[in-house]
Order: structure tokens, then C-alpha cells, then sequence
């Protein structure tokens, strides 16, 4: 019987010891890349991101943020007979592209949208009068995060450097409307790219679960001299 509450005791313990080793907790860091400028798109340059240092634990995600900003202007002409709605969109898409595969990591699209109700042609191709609108100072951000859990983008993520990635921007401006529309769109943009790592590290077992090895380790050496007397 002695034996029997002496093994129960010790697994107990030794159960504990092993909770206290398994016991995780998982952590975020949230790095950014360098700006990108704001200047007339097409565009593309190298953003730089730091890898996640291993030593902090086991990497679980990575999530890519992609923020992207945008201004420039739209103007456009009705050379209708008849008025007619016309919607202008002032965008460009930024994306950041893998340096392995090239592919699409993540990517996002600004967007001013505007819409006017244009009369039949004036006459005059101007951007303006009745039949056309000139809309200037026009501005917009968004962002678009995406999160990975693949062994080949953690280990791509993973190391004491940084990933070298391409961050590009575009112009995707466009018009909606019927018949013959004449449009301008002049877009500038900038950009920067964010890497967030949740990863899981070992916790420093509780001062309630050290208490509760030592009780252990204390009741079995008392049982045993007890059962050796």
C-alpha cells in the first residue's frame, strides 16, 4: 500500500514537472519594412523585412500587412448626345511579391471614387462644363493583411537577416459609364509592408506548480523512510 501511494505521489509530481516544461504562451512581434516614397506609378523597389529570430521560440504565423496610399487626379468628358452618369475611379494596386517563387504575397488597392451626372457634349473638350468634370486633390489609403502557416514561408521568414522583397505599384484607374467617355487619370503612390510573428515560448512554470514538485518531492522521501522504519 506504501508502494502504491509512494508511485501515485511521484506521478503526480512528475506529472506536474511535465506541465510546467509544456506549459506555452504565444507572442506577437510586429516589424515594418522601409517606405516606399510617394511617386508617380509605375514603380517598384526592394522592401526589406526582419526575419524572426528563432531563439525567442517556435514560429507558429507570419502575417503580411500590406499598406498602401494614394492621390493624384481624374477628369473626364462626355462627347454624348443625351447626359448620362459616369463614375471615376482614381486607383492603383500595390502588391508585395515573393523573392523565391514570384509570386503574389499580399496586396491591396486604394481607391477614390467619384460619379457626376454629365449633360450632351458642350462642345468643348475642356474637362469641364456641362459635359465634363475635372476632380483634382483626390486621396485614399487601405491596407490587406494575409497570414501564413506553411513550413515554406516560415522558413523563409525565419533567420537573423532579413527577406528581401519586391513592393510594386500600379496604376488601375478606370471609368464607368456608356458611350464615348474621354478620361485622364495622373496617379502618384506609396507604400510600406508590416511582418507580424506569433510564436510560441516556453513559460516559466508558476510558484504554485514549484510548490506543489517540492511538496511531492517531500511526501514520497517521507514515505519511504516511514516505510523503511
Amino acid at each position: 500500500m506504501n508502494f502504491i501511494r509512494q508511485t501515485t505521489l511521484a506521478a503526480l509530481m512528475l506529472g506536474a514537472l511535465g506541465s510546467a516544461h509544456a506549459l506555452t504562451v504565444n507572442h506577437q512581434i510586429s516589424l515594418d519594412s522601409n517606405i516606399a516614397p510617394l511617386r508617380s506609378t509605375a514603380w517598384s523597389i526592394d522592401a526589406l523585412l526582419p526575419q524572426f529570430d528563432s531563439s525567442l521560440g517556435t514560429l507558429d504565423s507570419v502575417t503580411l500587412t500590406l499598406f498602401g496610399y494614394l492621390e493624384g487626379s481624374a477628369r473626364a468628358e462626355s462627347k454624348n448626345i443625351g447626359a448620362r452618369d459616369v463614375t471615376l475611379n482614381l486607383s492603383a494596386t500595390l502588391k508585395l511579391v515573393n523573392p523565391v517563387s514570384g509570386s503574389t504575397l499580399v496586396q491591396t488597392t486604394p481607391l477614390a471614387s467619384n460619379t457626376f451626372n454629365a449633360a450632351s457634349y458642350d462642345g468643348t473638350a475642356d474637362f469641364g462644363g456641362p459635359s465634363g468634370r475635372s476632380y483634382l486633390g483626390l486621396s485614399a489609403d487601405s491596407s490587406t493583411a494575409r497570414t501564413f502557416t506553411d513550413s515554406a514561408t516560415l522558413a523563409m521568414f525565419t533567420g537573423p537577416g532579413t527577406v528581401t522583397t519586391r513592393l510594386s505599384a500600379q496604376g488601375a484607374s478606370g471609368y464607368l459609364s456608356s458611350g464615348n467617355i474621354d478620361t485622364q487619370f495622373r496617379t502618384r503612390a506609396s507604400g510600406y509592408a508590416s511582418v507580424t510573428y506569433a510564436y510560441q515560448v516556453t513559460a516559466v512554470p508558476e510558484p504554485g506548480t514549484w510548490a506543489l514538485m517540492v511538496a511531492g518531492l517531500g511526501m514520497v522521501g517521507w514515505l519511504s523512510a516511514r516505510r523503511r522504519a
